[in-house]
Formats: C-alpha cells, structure tokens, sequence
C-alpha cells in the first residue's frame, strides 16, 4: 500500500511522487487493461492519470484555483456530465479516479467543490 493518505492530503505532505505511486500500486492491473484497450504506453497512462489526481489534490489545499470542466463535473459528481466530456483515455479511467476521491482526498471535497465550483 502506498504511503500516500488523507491525513497528508490535509497537510499538504505530499508531491507527486507520492500520487504516481498510489495509482502504480493501486490500479497498476487497471492502467494495463487501458493501456491494451486504447493501444497507448502504460507509462503515458499512468502519468496522464497522476498529473490528473494530483491537480485534484493542489485545488484541495488552494494552491489550484482553475480546473477544466471535466474536473469541476468529477468533483461535484456529475457523472453523466463527466462521462460526456471524457475523452476516450478518461472514459477507461473513471473508475480509477472515483477510487482516488474516495479513498485519498478528504470526503468534505464535495462541499469545496460546490463552493468554488457551484452546481452546474
């Protein structure tokens, strides 16, 4: 198990590194079947996911203000919204990034994210 949790989450204990090995260990079985299914590199998968999850952490603590509306829809958990504006890669990957939220970032994100984001 990674040694990435919420408790850093909250302290802002954590870089990139600790992102990209969560999701390596975590969904390493995953981001193969995807790989294999769109016919892209593991590497550029995994790294496509861990820019994305880590973006989601940086706007957790304030120090991102701006996502895309994809982001903003899978934070509010607007999955018809998000499903509709995920690319091909991120259609595969969604359920890897709902595991992130539930299991890494705080559960009070939601409450942030209607906050900053509002409901759209």
């Amino acid at each position: 198990m990674s040694n990435l949790s919420p408790i850093m989450v909250k302290e802002e204990n954590y870089d990139y590194q600790d992102v990209e090995n969560y999701i390596s260990i975590n969904h390493s079985e995953r981001i193969k079947e995807v790989s294999n299914y769109i016919d892209e590199n593991e590497e550029e998968i995994l790294n496509h996911v861990s820019k994305i999850c880590h973006k989601i952490l940086k706007w957790y603590n304030g120090r991102m203000v701006y996502l895309g509306d994809f982001l903003q829809y899978l934070l509010l958990d607007e999955f018809v919204n998000v499903a509709g504006m995920a690319d091909k890669t991120n259609k595969r990957l969604l359920d890897v990034y709902a595991s992130f939220l539930y299991n890494i970032v705080p559960i009070n994100y939601q409450s942030k994210a209607e906050k900053d984001f509002g409901g759209n």
